[in-house]
């Protein structure tokens, strides 16, 4: 550092002051150790002072770790609903496959004379080929009462005869359904001979109503399908016996026409099925 004296001069110094007067006094010598006239004290030129960091991080750096965190933590929840969202949907397509092989096992068996173990509620009676269709969905109903709708654990299988808009994701609608036209529940009096039976998988809720203003269900999920319109794979139906679809003539030709295409002929229904033959209307589950 310029101006500083080199250590020798300050030595040299201190030495002249001490040979010079000898034994001094205590207050003599702390003024024999003071630095003589024009020298000053500086700071050694090959010392080199660094500033010490801190301990800990700093508040820029905890936001940025708080901020990649945050953002981790929602996609992961995004990817976990999704994932568990699927799981269901497979849940609900396996859970669809099974009753519908579970109900055309008893069907098919019951048309053939084998006892299948289906019991009428409140009778007992077996299930025969001579037993009403609405006896087989009953004992069916108690049958499969355990079969859960994996996005709500409410009982999956329905025997309410409301249209598609009316029923949510995961259900499986079981009716009675001998002639098209004539609502979702028709034909209970059937007897199993000529029964007619529709099985409805609601992929979505509403159905092929989802997403319209139709649906009972505002803002349900319609992934996959479209979101308003007709959307023909909101639900996948298995029908099974003798469904027909038998219209009102015209004397001239062509069927007779109402607010949703031609009318079915019930007449036909009740030749088929006896004088009860009907459409039908099944409330809702209390637990549905």
């Amino acid at each position: 550092m310029a101006g500083c004296p080199d250590r020798a001069l300050r030595s040299g110094t201190r030495s002249a002051i001490q040979a010079g007067h000898g034994s001094l006094s205590h207050g003599k010598k702390a003024a024999a150790n003071r630095p003589a006239a024009g020298y000053r004290r500086c700071a050694r030129p090959d010392v080199v002072i660094r500033r010490r960091r801190p301990d800990g991080f700093s508040s820029l750096e905890l936001l940025i770790v708080a901020a990649i965190l945050i953002s981790l933590g929602a996609l992961g929840t995004i990817a976990y609903r999704s994932y568990i969202t699927n799981v269901k949907i497979d849940l609900r397509d396996q859970q669809f496959m099974s009753v519908e092989e579970q109900i055309k096992t008893d069907f098919d068996l019951i048309l053939k004379g084998v006892d299948t173990g289906l019991r009428v509620p409140g009778t007992g009676m077996p299930v025969t080929a001579q037993s009403s269709c609405t006896d087989f969905v009953r004992a069916l109903d108690v049958r499969l009462r355990n079969a859960r709708n994996p996005f709500d654990q409410t009982r999956t299988l329905t025997l309410s005869g409301d249209q598609g808009q009316y029923h949510k994701q995961g259900k499986v609608r079981f009716t009675c359904f001998r002639l098209w036209g004539a609502g979702a529940s028709n034909g209970g009096a059937c007897p199993m001979h000529e029964a007619g039976i529709r099985v409805t998988s609601f992929r979505v809720s509403c159905g092929w109503r989802c997403g319209t203003s139709h649906c009972t269900y505002p803002g349900a999920d319609c992934r996959g399908h479209f979101t308003s319109g007709w959307s023909p794979t909101g639900q996948a139906d298995l029908l099974l016996g003798k469904v027909e679809a038998k219209y009102l003539q015209m004397p001239g030709g062509g069927y007779v026409q109402g607010p949703w295409g031609p009318v079915t002929d019930l007449n036909y229904g009740k030749q088929k099925c006896g004088p009860g033959y009907r459409q039908e209307s099944y409330p809702k589950e209390p637990d549905y």
